[in-house]
């Protein structure tokens, strides 16, 4: 993945996403000076303004001061956190449908024994799971 992925541009809404970052008046002013001085080239002049647009979205990036970018790494976080969602509506459709018939708690544990049985879950999938969730040092693992 590229640096400069967008959130519009991964669901298909943006076809591509570049970073536009302006060079304030006050910079043009200073470089400007500089050159008309003849302190600076023409080409050490643009290095000095290429270079302060660099270092700003450069700063942008690492602060996440752009709306909607997504930088290595954060894909996947988007990406699970969305399946989460889908994931949590889906249990409350069967939670909702167990209290509809009114099935008592012992059943429910009946029934959601079962469901970990056919998925063929161990007690090493539930740790996992746990200690993934329980990690908030921002570590990068993703579920298999």
């Amino acid at each position: 993945m590229n640096l400069t992925d967008h959130i519009l541009s991964r669901e298909g809404i943006l076809t591509t996403f570049a970073i536009a970052k302006k060079v304030t008046v006050k910079n043009m002013k200073l470089v400007a000076e500089k050159f008309k001085s003849g302190k600076i080239t023409k080409d050490k002049a643009q290095e000095i303004l290429k270079n302060i647009v660099m270092e700003e979205t450069t700063t942008a990036i690492l602060n996440n001061k752009i709306p909607g970018l997504i930088l290595n790494g954060t894909l996947n976080n988007v990406v699970d956190k969305k399946l989460m969602m889908e994931l949590t509506y889906f249990c409350s459709l069967i939670a909702k449908k167990i209290e509809e018939k009114k099935i008592s708690k012992y059943h429910s544990c009946y029934i959601i024994n079962t469901i970990v049985t056919m998925l063929k879950l161990t007690e090493e999938d539930f740790s996992d799971f746990h200690n993934k969730f329980r990690n908030s040092d921002g570590d990068d693992e993703q579920p298999a």
